[in-house]
């Protein structure tokens, strides 16, 4: 989840980051970024020698699987700060994708709107259990459209649903207290002329999803979406024969708890996928197949949904550039890992990056990944350790309230600098 970023998607993920790991920190600029996307990595080896130039003694400690993908053709590589580290990942690993699920629970809707069962205009109340009253401003409800663009005017997170294990934050929540907790919230002003990234927008949309579906959000993952796309390996909770659930890692290499989703919020970031799994979601996004149902689903998402004030353009993505230009993308962050997918229908190009370490701190996966889609970008540089000045430390610490509404307190001790998010 520190360039000029303060009105780009990456600082705005970061923002969503914290809201999923209590800890907010900014990207390099991406809207600048977008021109001409030639190909930046040759055959594997490149791409693995590419990606070591990045990583090769990063504090980080983290371990990466990538891949590019050029309409069929696809590399890939796995590669370690710490080459002794590479026996943690590999083919079979399955990475937590965090909020880059949103991306799936967008199409889930898609495919409903598709098949004439949803609409955008739909009130997000409509499918929650009877007698729940979503907050509306002078009368005007929160609709999907808000939902999905991240201006519905609801907070990151649930108020008054408390974290009991703020390692595995998800785990206790009770998808029956989210709801209610919606009687808590007073918008200060119209849904979707007020940017704002919502997980707790995200959990309402998988309750919804679950309910208009009559079944479990796992089950219409699998059917609706990992099935007809060959994501055999995809999960949230029923692991696959053969599949390895790799082990998350804050930066350094400490090992830390894995998240875990109740269905009915799953959508938030419950997914965990092979880097062949999202390779197969990357491929299905650069050439949506609109013969088929989930090929149509898919094409609705890129779509820009029309909101005064949208965060994201498009149905759950982020999109940057227009015609041949066109970008779409989004980055994920949970506890103790990273990602980001990001891709360009006009050339059919996208690029995967799967972290088993929380890279948030450091700027997230936004450079790598834009760099190995345009070998323009500049290629981020491994974080070195260094010792931070006091004096410096002395003057970032405070309060800061970012422009989308989350507040947080910078604090520091021993020379260590903290972030905590308010009510996180």
């Amino acid at each position: 989840m520190i360039n000029e970023t303060m009105n780009t998607f990456a600082e705005f993920h970061q923002r969503s980051a914290s809201a999923l790991t209590g800890a907010v920190l900014m990207l390099a600029t991406l809207g600048s970024l977008l021109g001409a996307l030639p190909a930046a990595a040759g055959n594997h080896a490149q791409l693995a020698d590419t990606v070591r130039q990045a990583m090769a003694g990063d504090r980080s400690d983290a371990c990466l699987a990538v891949a590019v993908v050029d309409g069929d053709d696809v590399k890939q590589a796995f590669v370690c700060a710490d080459d002794d580290d590479e026996s943690r990942i590999g083919p079979a690993a399955a990475f937590e994708i965090g909020s880059v699920t949103k991306t799936m629970t967008a199409t889930l809707l898609a495919a409903l709107i598709d098949a004439g069962r949803a609409s955008l205009d739909d009130a997000l109340e409509d499918d929650l259990p009877d007698g729940t009253k979503a907050p509306e401003w002078q009368g005007r409800p929160i609709l999907l459209r808000h939902v999905v663009t991240h201006s519905s005017g609801l907070p990151p997170l649930p108020p008054g649903v408390d974290m009991i294990n703020p390692m595995d934050p998800y785990a206790d929540m009770k998808p029956q207290d989210v709801i209610e907790s919606l009687g808590r919230v007073a918008l200060d002003g119209p849904p979707g002329e007020r940017p704002g990234y919502s997980n707790f927008a995200f959990m309402l949309l998988s309750q919804t999803l679950e309910n208009r579906s009559g079944t479990d959000f796992e089950t219409l993952l699998h059917r609706e979406l990992f099935k007809p796309l060959g994501m055999k390996n995809a999960y949230i909770t029923r692991r696959p024969e053969g599949i390895e659930s790799v082990t998350g890692h804050w930066p350094g290499g400490q090992v830390v708890s894995a998240w875990n989703f109740p269905s009915g919020m799953a959508g938030v970031g419950g997914v965990r996928a092979t880097l062949d799994d999202m390779v197969a979601w990357a491929q299905a996004q650069n050439d949506p197949d609109t013969d088929t149902a989930i090929g149509r689903a898919i094409a609705l998402t890129h779509n820009s949904v029309e909101v005064a004030e949208p965060l994201a353009e498009g149905m759950g993505w982020f999109i940057r550039g227009e015609g041949k230009d066109r970008t779409l993308l989004h980055e994920g962050g949970t506890g103790g890992f990273s990602s980001v997918v990001v891709f360009q229908p006009a050339s059919k190009r996208g690029v995967v990056v799967l972290a088993d370490t929380a890279l948030t701190d450091s700027g997230g996966l936004g450079g790598l990944g834009m760099h190995l889609l345009d070998g323009s970008v500049p290629l981020p540089e491994p974080a070195r350790p260094a010792e931070a000045d006091e004096a410096l430390l002395d003057a970032l610490a405070g309060n800061y309230r970012l422009s989308g509404g989350l507040t947080m307190e910078l604090t520091h001790e021993n020379g260590d600098l903290y972030i905590q998010a308010t009510g996180q």
